[in-house]
């Protein structure tokens, strides 16, 4: 992470994000940090345009919220948001 700050490459933090907490970090960590984390990474990528990152890690995001036990409503209300930001940003490849 401080090589990230380090060198200036802000864009990559979604990528990052999504590759650590979707492929090493669930071993070792609780699932609801890597929620948080995944939800980090959405938000961040969509601020950098990264739309396709942004999409998979809201795939993320419900599925750990599933395995985590999380309440069915709030990942209802979780995934209608998502549903509205791909309305929102035309990703029919998502759809």
């Amino acid at each position: 992470m401080s090589m990230l700050k380090r060198f200036d490459v802000a864009d990559q933090y979604p990528l990052f994000y999504l590759n650590y907490y979707g492929r090493v970090a669930w071993r070792f960590e609780p699932l609801q940090v890597g929620i948080d984390n995944f939800r980090r990474a959405f938000e961040a990528a969509l601020s950098f345009g990264q739309v396709d990152i942004a999409f998979y890690s809201s795939f993320h995001v419900i599925k750990n919220s599933i395995f985590s036990g999380a309440s069915l409503r709030s990942i209802l209300k979780e995934i209608d948001y998502y549903l509205h930001l791909l309305k929102t940003y035309k990703i029919e490849t998502a759809r």
